[in-house]
């Protein structure tokens, strides 16, 4: 089951703080700070978690970026077919 809410870019520091442990100070009394080195991750991950959202977020825009730019100019040329009176 997964828990899914919305956050703000601002609050991400907070959770990344939270989920990868970076406090000595937790709110579940039940978690053992001695036995942190127990933990893994499933799978591998190179920086923390607000570096991971940056580059995951860079990579997003330039994609987005690359799709606007691309409908644009099939737009254009789209319009260029009308205007000559090309039908398809």
């Amino acid at each position: 089951m997964a828990h899914v809410e919305k956050f703000t870019k601002g609050s991400v520091n907070g959770l990344s703080i939270h989920i990868e442990r970076k406090t000595t100070n937790h709110s579940n009394p039940d978690i053992d700070s001695e036995r942190t080195y127990l933990n893994y991750d499933l799978c591998d991950k190179e920086g923390d978690m607000n570096q991971r959202l940056k580059n995951r977020l860079t990579k997003w825009i330039q994609q987005l970026t690359t799709w606007l730019k691309q409908l644009i100019t099939r737009e254009k040329q789209i319009e260029q077919q009308r205007s000559k009176g090309i039908s398809r």
